[in-house]
């Protein structure tokens, strides 16, 4: 556990009943029923049916029959709430029909006549202090019934100058939430923030925060985001809470605004912006794709089934794109983690790129027609009208007074 995980927890102890229980008897004074000693903490359990019954204890956590998970309470008290045995023993002074409701149930450790408490331990609830707080122990699940639960960052104790409202001293902080890795190492966080501006929430500079995160708040890996049936689909809703609104079991799904069916298709009912300004195809090319760089004019291969290389020739009818710079949409005929994409180069077939350029057929000037030059994997300016039908790769946006650069070009294949 780290600094980042607090704990609050209120609880109320009306009677006790219990006893030593872990597979051993204690005889140790520090867990029994008697008044307290004149000097030391003071402690409490309750001893006996403990074995049959369960038992609870305020007790020092070093002193006790098991100490906290972190073990750093040292001779600090903790509390301990351990369950009954389902007791199976000769003898046992549980009932068979208490057995069936209460003890020998799912999450209840098992002892009999072969395998006798002082050698079958036992599942204990522990709250101890632990060096960054209050720590929680129970092997097992905890289930809460509320009708809500909720995290409120404590600013009792808080650095006013620290403008870092992530950082757990500060009194800009919100609750925090962690779902944290099997290392130790972070996990889902969860947190909030929000300003107030004449006391009413100004949502222009508040938000909620879900992050994948090491306790330094650094990268924690890959999020997952998981449906278990083809029939489902992420869903993002916009609209008013409530009957009839967004979140409305009988109405929710006219709210959606988004979404992504389980084949991977995105459906968006206002269309999508791309940080691109081309659609690519990714494809094969001849070669290694170190040969190729963004910019490059492409031809189809007549030596190899949907693959592609450099231009060499003027006015090649078999032109077919250029190497994208950013694409703003790839399609793929591969899955998105198919390794084969790596492998293979973005070629643009429509938008507007960056495209390598000669001013070998005379200079450039915008608006003019571009076809294959001579120079490997360069466009130059079509000039003999009657070789530029199936020629065309695009129309020149910049101009090229002389020599080699490159230009944004509009493709446009014919």
């Amino acid at each position: 556990m780290r600094a980042n995980r607090i704990a609050v927890v209120f609880l109320t102890v009306g009677s006790f009943l219990g006893c030593s229980v872990h597979g051993q008897n204690s005889n140790n004074p520090a867990i029994n029923s008697s008044p307290a000693a004149s000097s030391g903490p003071t402690t409490f359990s309750n001893n006996q049916n403990g074995i049959g019954f369960g038992e609870i204890a305020i007790v020092p956590d070093n002193s006790d029959v098991v100490s906290g998970y972190e073990a750093q309470a040292g001779s600090q008290m903790h509390f301990r709430l351990s369950r009954a045995y389902c007791d199976k023993r000769t003898g046992s002074q549980q009932s068979a029909s208490d057995q069936a409701r209460f003890f020998c149930v799912p999450d209840a450790v098992t002892i009999d006549d072969t395998h006798p408490p002082e050698t079958t331990p036992n599942k204990d609830f522990v709250i101890t202090p632990y060096a960054y707080g209050m720590n929680i122990d129970y092997p097992s699940g905890i289930e809460i019934n509320s009708v809500w639960v909720g995290a409120h960052y404590n600013h009792s104790r808080c650095a006013q100058n620290e403008p870092n409202w992530l950082n757990l001293d500060s009194c800009q902080g919100g609750g925090q939430f962690w779902a944290e890795d099997n290392v130790d190492a972070g996990g889902v966080f969860t947190s909030a923030y929000g300003v107030l501006n004449n006391s009413v929430l100004d949502r222009s500079r508040s938000f909620v925060l879900i992050a994948g995160d090491t306790y330094q708040h650094a990268s924690h890996g890959d999020m997952l985001f998981a449906l278990r049936d083809a029939n489902d689909n992420f869903r993002f809703q916009f609209g008013v809470s409530g009957v009839g609104g967004a979140d409305d079991p009988m109405a929710y799904k006219n709210f959606t605004r988004a979404r992504i069916d389980s084949t991977g298709r995105g459906f968006f009912d206002g269309g999508t912006q791309v940080g691109g300004a081309d659609f690519a195809e990714s494809v094969s090319a001849v070669g290694t794709k170190a040969n190729y760089e963004p910019g490059d004019v492409l031809v189809i291969d007549t030596k190899s089934n949907r693959q592609f290389s450099l231009s060499t020739a003027p006015y090649s009818t078999l032109v077919s794109g250029i190497y994208s710079t950013k694409p703003g949409v790839i399609g793929a005929s591969h899955r998105s983690e198919d390794p084969k994409l790596l492998a293979e180069i973005p070629m643009a077939m429509v938008g507007i790129v960056p495209c390598k350029v000669s001013a070998e057929n005379g200079p450039i000037s915008r608006g003019d027609l571009l076809v294959t030059s001579s120079t490997p994997g360069y466009a130059m300016r079509g000039r003999d009208h009657s070789r530029l039908p199936g020629a065309i790769i695009g129309k020149a946006l910049q101009p090229l007074p002389a020599g080699k650069g490159k230009i944004e070009v509009l493709v446009t294949l014919r």
